[in-house]
């Protein structure tokens, strides 16, 4: 009778291929989070006007850099102010976007009909505030809502200031 030889090799895949399969996850997982971080910070506020002081009753501008870091070009469709604190002391006049020759006055918190504002990856673009004082008192600029369309597809993202670096002063 002859005895059958079991192999020693087991019926288990082999080691080569768990190792190909673990280095695909850590790729894909580094992928992810690689694009998950560019989404999250894809409009930066870089610098700006530290202290805007406004007279009660006039107007006052405020400059702001901003850094688009997405990986495809974008159209700027419109832009709303965001301002920090219960009361508001002042009104947001006017927003103009300015890169290069580019100049887009906003209307609405919207890019009017007929312009465009279009932005490439790594951009650094300026956002100019005129401010009107209504009531002594202070706020901070916390940032930006942008509306803009990429691939056609129409999308919003808040760049905001949690430092609270830019502030805005009605006297």
């Amino acid at each position: 009778m002859a005895k059958s030889k079991k192999s020693s090799k087991s019926d288990a895949p082999p080691m080569r291929m768990w190792i190909t399969v673990g280095i695909l996850l850590v790729a894909a997982l580094a992928f992810w989070l690689v694009r998950k971080n560019q989404q999250a910070h894809l409009f930066t506020l870089q610098s700006g006007d530290d202290a805007v002081v406004i007279l009660l009753r006039d107007v006052e501008d405020g400059t702001y850099k901003v850094q688009y870091n997405g990986r495809r070009p974008v159209e700027i469709t419109g832009i709303q102010v965001m301002l920090a604190g219960e009361v508001l002391h002042m009104d947001v006049e006017e927003v103009a976007l300015e890169n290069g020759s580019q100049k887009v006055t906003i209307e609405q918190n919207r890019v009017p009909e007929g312009q465009t504002f279009r932005l490439e990856p790594g951009d650094i673009f300026r956002v100019r505030v005129t401010f009107s004082g209504q009531t002594l008192g202070y706020n901070y600029l916390y940032g930006f809502r942008f509306n803009y369309t990429e691939s056609g597809q129409s999308r919003t993202f808040d760049a905001t200031d949690k430092d609270f670096r830019f502030l805005l002063v009605v006297e």
